[in-house]
């Protein structure tokens, strides 16, 4: 009798092991099973649980590089080089979509425009042949707001970001340019021919201004 209550008692043991091994097969399956689907349904194209990495952006993925004797810079597909508008020292870039002018960039080499004007600011600083990029302003006037009398909107001096600019105080344009902090419109950079004066003037014509793509062309932007 004994030894048939010990059989019985190890016959129940293995059962309960198997039991055990059956439940966590059949977990294991499941959980297979979900990730898979995950796999399949994240690789659509439609799907919400796409990993927002997968989308290109030409912002920060340029496709062109536009170059001149005194510089190179990136910047995507939209922009092209204004031949027409552009000189010795003054290089026009403008990007378009469906024929509509999103934005306008000037460089200027040793030189600046007659107008100074601006709205914005990017103030840079020297980092051998290329620019240390800052963040673009927000409008001038706020940073004078201190100074500027009731019903006087005619430009003011004053400084932005480190930068001495004239402002545009009752502009309503998106003007923003590149700005030596410590200094004002001009910066120089070295290249192999070597240093001159840049300036880079940008203009944006849309509803809802786009100043990433002037700060990754700052970003890019290198003296030769």
């Amino acid at each position: 009798m004994q030894r048939y209550s010990f059989n019985l008692s190890k016959f129940s043991i293995l059962r309960k092991y198997k039991r055990v091994i059956l439940f966590w097969s059949v977990m294991l399956m499941v959980v297979l099973a979900g990730y898979l689907a995950f796999i399949y349904y994240a690789s659509m194209d439609d799907n919400p649980y796409k990993p927002q990495t997968d989308i290109k952006s030409e912002n920060f993925n340029p496709l062109r590089t536009f170059k001149t004797p005194y510089f190179s810079f990136d910047a995507d597909k939209s922009w092209k080089f204004v031949k027409k508008e552009s000189t010795d020292n003054k290089f026009v870039y403008r990007s378009s979509k469906k024929n509509i002018v999103n934005s306008d960039l000037t460089v200027y080499v040793n030189s600046l425009p007659s107008d100074l004007l601006l709205t914005h600011v990017l103030p840079v600083k020297t980092r051998y042949d290329r620019f240390d990029v800052g963040d673009i302003s927000g409008h001038c006037k706020d940073y004078l707001k201190d100074r500027i009398q009731p019903g006087n909107n005619n430009p003011m001096q004053g400084v932005v970001e480190g930068v001495s600019i004239t402002c545009q105080v009752d502009g309503t344009s998106d003007t923003a340019g590149t700005g030596l902090v410590g200094g004002s419109y001009q910066t120089p950079l070295r290249g192999s021919r070597g240093t001159n004066q840049y300036y880079l003037l940008y203009h944006d014509l849309q509803f809802m201004p786009r100043y990433a793509d002037f700060i990754n062309i700052a970003w890019s932007f290198r003296a030769l």
